[in-house]
């Protein structure tokens, strides 16, 4: 699995005792909807001891779908309550 891969680098770059002020969540979607992967992103995808502001996508493709993603990251961001 790809997330694994990504755990174990994060692992070997900052040593088994994680730092406070770091912190990577991987998840995997495989058969979900894009849709369906940011509304995770959302609101499951929390930590109630940490802030999780900053997220990282990474797509492994061959086609550049920059735009289309961050056209459906945004439009799940603005479907959140209050927002």
């Amino acid at each position: 699995m790809r997330e694994t891969s990504v755990d174990i680098a994060y692992i070997d770059a900052v040593g088994p005792d994680m730092p406070d002020d770091t912190f990577v969540m991987t998840t995997a979607h495989e058969g979900e909807t894009l849709s369906d992967v940011f509304w995770f992103c959302h609101y499951v995808a929390a930590d109630p001891t940490w802030d999780l502001r900053d997220v990282l996508l990474v797509h492994i493709g061959a086609q550049n779908r920059e735009a289309e993603f961050h056209a459906l990251y945004q439009r799940a961001r603005a479907d959140l309550p209050g927002s």
